[in-house]
């Protein structure tokens, strides 16, 4: 991974995501808690939250990226979620 891009190495899912994140980086030197859909090297698509920021290493500057892989929690959501409208329906439906 040393030396590639993460258009090399086809991180991204959705390059308008990548395109966002660089705008907000440049324009605000950080971003915090922003969604984004990456690619594994196996190719499954995972969720995750990145925290980043431009930094200066012997005067030039780097970005400093954290992707914390948060697709587990998404999942557990989304299915709380349906169950959730799942047993509301059974109860009002149970009133009519």
């Amino acid at each position: 991974m040393i030396g590639k891009t993460g258009l090399e190495l086809n991180l991204w899912v959705n390059i308008e995501e990548r395109i966002y994140i660089q705008k907000i980086l440049e324009t605000q030197g950080t971003i915090r808690n922003q969604e984004i859909k990456f690619r594994l090297k196996s190719g499954q698509i995972r969720v995750g939250l990145v925290l980043g920021e431009v930094i200066s290493l012997d005067g030039q500057s780097c970005l400093l990226l954290i992707v914390n892989d948060i697709t587990e929690r998404k999942e557990a959501l989304e299915a709380l979620q349906q169950a959730e409208a799942k047993y509301r329906s059974i109860f009002e439906n149970s009133f009519h």
